[in-house]
């Protein structure tokens, strides 16, 4: 089973970007990039979906107003991965990770049940480039893996879903809603990989033609627990602006 997971560093920066935001919006900030949505719509689902797209051009150059940086490109600190099983073992870091292409995305569809507070999203991304610096050391088949430099990568057709569950909660006389689970799965038509190990050069050809010819499988078995840290990583996000914004101010009765 492979692990994945992401520093405490990236979650705590994230989760404090978000509740400067809601602060912000709770304090009777400018929330024109919100657009409202009543319950009581009967196309809600259309409204909440344009509510969307209405927010992305805000999140791709950034609200720095209320510090929230752009998000193209996103930077991660630090991922870690692990394998303890079968016939690939390793256990590696990729550091000062820099992702291109995740502003790009479409929302497909939204799907939402706001009796019980539940929303799903189903989002495309065209393709998503990533850079930065790796460590891995462990086992394939028979072969011990010791490598470390920079890699790049490129996914294409990413296909993700994501489900959120809330519960409302008062607050000084208001009604915030926080999420209470949240669940992401992906799917991706293709992946591509590229490193370039400083120490064992000769080794490069080698270990490209490996990823490449095993993509599919590499990332199949990375998908469920890469999904379960995002979705602990996205929780963080959406509940720490959610948790000090007030239920009024993006949906009515």
């Amino acid at each position: 089973m492979i692990k994945m997971k992401i520093s405490s560093n990236i979650i705590l920066k994230f989760t404090a970007i978000a509740t400067v935001f809601g602060y912000a919006l709770a304090q009777n900030f400018d929330t024109s990039f919100i657009k409202k949505c009543s319950r009581r719509d009967p196309q809600l689902n259309a409204c909440l979906k344009n509510t969307f797209n209405h927010i992305k051009p805000y999140l791709v150059r950034g609200i720095p107003e209320i510090g929230v940086p752009p998000i193209e490109p996103l930077k991660l600190d630090n991922i870690g991965i692990e394998n303890n099983a079968g016939n690939i073992r390793i256990k590696g870091s990729f550091n000062n990770v820099v992702n291109v292409g995740a502003s790009n995305f479409t929302i497909k569809e939204i799907r939402s049940d706001l009796k019980k507070l539940r929303l799903d999203l189903g989002l495309y991304f065209p393709k998503i480039k990533s850079k930065g610096r790796y460590e891995v050391n462990g086992q394939v088949l028979l072969l011990p893996i010791v490598s470390r430099g920079e890699f790049y990568a490129e996914f294409t057709d990413v296909n993700a879903i994501g489900k959120l569950h809330g519960k409302e909660v008062i607050k000084d006389n208001e009604t915030y809603m926080t999420v209470d689970k949240m669940v992401v799965d992906f799917v991706m038509k293709g992946a591509r990989f590229r490193v370039k190990d400083q120490s064992h050069q000769p080794l490069n050809d080698v270990i490209n033609q490996f990823l490449n010819q095993n993509a599919h499988e590499l990332v199949q078995e990375m998908r469920v627990p890469a999904s379960q840290s995002l979705a602990k990583v996205l929780k963080k996000i959406i509940d720490g602006a959610f948790v000090n914004l007030p239920m009024k101010l993006w949906l009515t009765d």
